[in-house]
């Protein structure tokens, strides 16, 4: 490099190469930063920068967020489909989630850089190689910051953070998905040799994916001893603790470890799996030309930059795909289902498991799973997310208030069946006379990186400054403030922001927030999340403070209209707050409107459990 045009150069960075530029670059004419660790980093150094979001306006967000969920559904395309069929099941399908993280990142950097190559056309540019790749398709006048080779790069799904706390200090373990599969196995079939059970070929048997045992105690608790139940998780473990363990060990419950799955007509269908693999790679690779002119956006080729990428993550997850497809596959041969209840359609195991019960007539029960946003406008979302039943016969839901949504979605009524929610039916039976009220709990929930929303800057920077001015305005006012953050594996982590406001100020990352719900005084949450029924349950005043929008209209969302919590911004919080602390009767009413709201929304508060096994009982 020659040293007077980089001090002349425009320099990109990122969180890759921040330290890099901090250590090594003292001379430019301007710096472009693309996330928000470097765009911190800057800012603590005092150094003058602008951002990558400055270059996209509101409208063009809203743009970038229907295309990329257009560009998630590559798999769609006919002559592309033909190739990814393994047995009668779309590959390309089942990793549409796992894309479109691993996309949208990279096509936020893609129209970002466009943008700023066409601003700064004459310009020379420095930058990290994740960002050079990608300008370099615009112009040769870009350099390497500092020599380097691409990076292997990290999936969402390819790895797990399990947090959690020994004597109130906070532990992080980090697993790949391939440690995680190997300790779940291990701990499955070491604890399936202290379980006994065996299933009545004479009865029904029902199928629950991916269920929770803990989250859903009761129904666990409530199978009859009349059916068979059988657990199938390939995400998470069956058992993971001593109360999981109790509730399988005790419930009338069965489940399935990996190898008594994987009998030698499995294993020798995914030693086959490598030549239908390569064959499909061939096969996709033969049809550039439809990838190139379905990846095309603002008439800039996305797929040459995404192309060797995109193969890979087809490659790796194929391999996957195969393997749990034959093991479903299997499970089914062993069991004649009467029904498969699931929580969400999206998921990999859920897709798998539903294209074999459609196969065999088996119907597929959807069961809600929280307080959604449900506006109209969010229908493409809640989609997306595999929330609404577009696949299941069922959809089993808590009450009135998703029925009504499901109408307004023009979903098919005779799907819709009031079940009630078993999550929350453990909340109605705790004693609420003998619970402590002595701090304000804020139930976190941060930018995630499955919005391009929530890559914005200044949004994450907007959750930042509410999470501190909570602090700044709790201490105030003296309050004793904990922070739970969400149990999502990728949550920022918001300990060292809080304590460098308040040490005194807790913050808990993992267990069940029910505990932490039961003896606050006050609930906050950060937008829509299903913690505002469970504390509203618990006859809590309930705050929600608005930071995120996702374009869906959230203040028109039914737990908003209904007045029964207050939705506010963080500039009006405290005058919301204080009033709460010091106007009896003014709580009294938003704790009688949050139960209100509860007697609406959910039905079969107390039996759910057992209304949805009598559900199941009849198919």
């Amino acid at each position: 490099m020659i040293k007077s045009k980089i001090e002349s150069s425009i320099f990109l960075i990122d969180s890759s190469s921040v330290d890099y530029f901090l250590k090594h670059i003292t001379n430019y004419k301007k710096i472009i930063t693309f996330d928000y660790d470097s765009h911190i980093k800057l800012n603590e150094n005092k150094i003058d920068h602008i951002t990558s979001d400055d270059f996209i306006t509101k409208s063009e967000f809203i743009q970038l967020d229907k295309q990329s969920l257009t560009f998630s559904t590559w798999y769609k395309e006919n002559e592309l489909s033909d190739c990814l069929i393994y047995k009668k099941i779309n590959l390309g399908q089942l990793f549409y989630i796992d894309f479109f993280t691993y996309f949208i990142p990279l096509f936020k950097n893609f129209f970002e850089i466009n943008k700023i190559y066409l601003f700064y056309k004459t310009e020379n540019f420095v930058a990290p190689y994740n960002l050079y790749k990608i300008l370099n398709k615009f112009t040769n006048n870009v350099k390497l910051l500092k020599k380097e080779t691409s990076e292997p790069v990290n999936y969402y799904l390819d790895s797990l953070d399990y947090k959690f706390q020994i004597n109130g200090h906070s532990f992080k373990l980090s697993l790949t998905k391939n440690k995680f599969e190997k300790l779940r196995n291990f701990t499955d079939n070491f604890l399936k040799n202290l379980f006994h059970k065996k299933l009545n070929d004479n009865q029904k048997s029902h199928l629950l994916i991916e269920f929770d045992s803990i989250k859903f105690k009761n129904l666990f608790n409530t199978f009859p001893d009349s059916c068979n139940f059988i657990s199938y998780n390939r995400r998470r473990p069956t058992i993971w603790n001593s109360e999981s363990y109790s509730i399988i060990k005790n419930s009338n419950s069965y489940f399935f470890t990996e190898n008594e799955l994987l009998n030698n007509e499995v294993k020798q269908n995914i030693l086959n799996s490598e030549v239908f693999i390569n064959n499909t790679l061939s096969c996709m690779n033969k049809h550039d030309h439809i990838f190139k002119n379905f990846f095309s956006f603002s008439e800039a080729d996305l797929w040459l930059i995404i192309k060797d990428s995109f193969f890979d993550l087809c490659k790796f997850r194929f391999k996957e795909l195969i393997k749990e497809i034959e093991l479903a596959e299997q499970l089914f041969k062993k069991i004649k289902f009467s029904s498969v209840l699931i929580w969400s359609e999206n998921g990999t195991t859920e897709q798998i498991i539903s294209h074999f019960a459609k196969i065999n007539h088996i119907s597929i029960i959807l069961l809600q799973h929280g307080l959604y946003y449900d506006h109209h406008l969010a229908k493409n979302m809640n989609t997306f997310q595999g929330i609404l039943p577009i696949n299941s016969d069922i959809f089993a839901v808590w009450g009135t208030g998703m029925n009504n949504f499901s109408k307004n979605m023009s979903l098919d009524s005779k799907k819709i069946q009031f079940v009630g929610s078993p999550r929350l039916e453990t909340i109605f039976k705790i004693n609420k006379q003998k619970l402590e009220q002595n701090y304000i709990l804020v139930a976190t929930q941060g930018p995630t990186n499955n919005s391009i929303y929530d890559m914005d800057v200044k949004l994450i920077e907007k959750y930042v400054n509410t999470i501190k001015e909570i602090c700044n305005i709790t201490t105030k006012l003296n309050e004793n403030l904990i922070f739970k953050l969400h149990p999502d594996p990728h949550e920022m982590d918001i300990e060292n922001i809080v304590n460098s406001i308040n040490p005194s100020i807790k913050v808990i990352k993992s267990g069940s927030i029910i505990d932490l719900i039961k003896n606050c005084k006050i609930f906050v949450t950060i937008d829509i999340s299903t913690t505002i029924l469970e504390a509203q349950i618990l006859e809590k005043p309930v705050i929600s403070i608005s930071v995120k929008n996702y374009q869906v209209d959230d203040a028109k969302s039914q737990v908003f209209l209904s007045n029964s919590c207050i939705h506010t911004d963080i500039e009006n919080f405290q005058s919301h707050l204080s009033k709460i602390i010091h106007d009896e009767n003014f709580k009294k009413i938003l704790i009688q409107n949050g139960l209100n709201f509860v007697d609406d929304y959910l039905i079969n508060k107390k039996n759910s459990s057992k209304c949805l096994i009598e559900l199941l009982e009849k198919l």
